[in-house]
């Protein structure tokens, strides 16, 4: 599987910061475009109580050519960002360009009542690369 261009990080309420901050870093320094997707422009509260502000909204995105969607855990974030219709739409079109949606394992049935086709980090091809399910 050819390495994406582009990963798109989904956050929302209480997300799982460490794993993003790790996809951030190890993705910028392998040269794949990162943005982060959040439901507005307001900021973001991780679950460690640090703001975030996210690149885009699902509306502002726009180029999906060899785009994966990450979604960070925990399941509750995953499920939040589910429920905006916004976020549905934009993981059906980065799956119909071919791309990949990747979750934490422990959120993948909250994909399951959307008809979304998605993978559990450890699953993910770019995984490993990517530091994904490595601890600090």
């Amino acid at each position: 599987m050819e390495a994406p261009e582009q990963i798109l990080v989904a956050i929302a309420a209480g997300f799982e910061a460490e794993s993003v901050v790790r996809l951030v870093r190890r993705g910028r320094e392998a040269g794949i475009r990162l943005w982060l997707v959040g439901l507005s422009s307001l900021p973001v509260r991780s679950g460690h109580g640090l703001q975030w502000l996210a690149d885009r909204t699902p509306d502002e995105v726009r180029q999906l050519s060899r785009t994966d969607l990450y979604f960070p855990g925990p399941r509750a974030a995953a499920a939040s960002l589910l429920r905006d219709p916004r976020v549905h739409r934009l993981a059906q079109r980065v799956s119909e360009a071919g791309g990949c949606l990747v979750t934490d394992p422990a959120a993948l049935d909250v994909f399951q009542p959307h008809g979304l086709s998605v993978v559990g980090w450890p699953d993910y091809a770019h995984a490993e690369a990517l530091g994904l399910g490595e601890s600090n």
